[in-house]
């Protein structure tokens, strides 16, 4: 194999990378759409979200609600605030008292142990939201099936960065007042094989390049 035919294949083990890590471009779930009453559960994409609602500490199946306002500070998934399908702002994931919990839980799927954050919008002042996860294999029944509870106030376009995290669900509720849930983004890294294909492209150069050096 003559030095171009060699060059040629590196730069194609280099752009293989490239075309690998295109693939793994960043992911945002919309939260805002569709809207209207939803049922129990939606799926957006990767991520399915499920309603939640209990007293002191149960989880039973509730209503989900999406809303897109002419507010942009409006949009995103909460829960339908009355079973009885009354209309009375039915778009909140509210906290009613210190004993409800009213929650949206996301089966992550596809997304788990990538970098994910959460976007929240309707964060006025004095409210805030609550994110905690999950990785019980168990239906999800109780609040005290989740742990590593965050608390925060940032409204949307700011979003929570939860890192990698390996747990397959995250449970989000409102610690005050009501929220929306509007985004999540989950920024996916290279496949490792990926990585040693970019290596072994570079390294592939590096030969190249010392046998012509040797050769003049």
């Amino acid at each position: 194999m003559n030095f171009f035919k060699k060059a040629l294949l590196s730069l194609s083990l280099v752009s293989s990378f490239g075309t690998a890590a295109t693939a793994n471009a960043a992911i945002t779930v919309d939260f805002s759409s569709p809207t209207g009453f939803l049922g129990l559960s939606q799926t957006y994409g990767p991520v399915t979200a499920y309603g939640a609602r209990g007293i002191n500490g149960t989880l039973t199946p509730a209503s989900l609600f999406g809303k897109a306002s002419a507010d942009p500070n409006e949009r995103g998934l909460g829960l339908l605030l009355s079973e009885d399908h009354e209309i009375n702002d039915p778009y909140y994931i509210p906290i009613l008292n210190a004993s409800v919990v009213e929650a949206l839980i996301l089966d992550l799927g596809s997304l788990v142990g990538q970098d994910l954050q959460l976007g929240f919008e309707s964060v006025q002042g004095g409210e805030q939201w609550k994110v905690g996860f999950s990785n019980s294999t168990a239906p999800l029944t109780s609040l005290s099936q989740f742990s590593g509870f965050v608390t925060g106030s940032s409204d949307y376009p700011a979003l929570y960065d939860f890192g990698v995290n390996n747990n397959r669900y995250a449970i989000v509720e409102a610690a005050s007042g009501n929220i929306l849930l509007r985004s999540l983004t989950a920024t996916e890294v290279p496949e490792p094989a990926s990585l040693a294909l970019m290596g072994l492209g570079f390294l592939g150069l590096g030969a190249i390049r010392r046998k012509a050096t040797k050769a003049s």
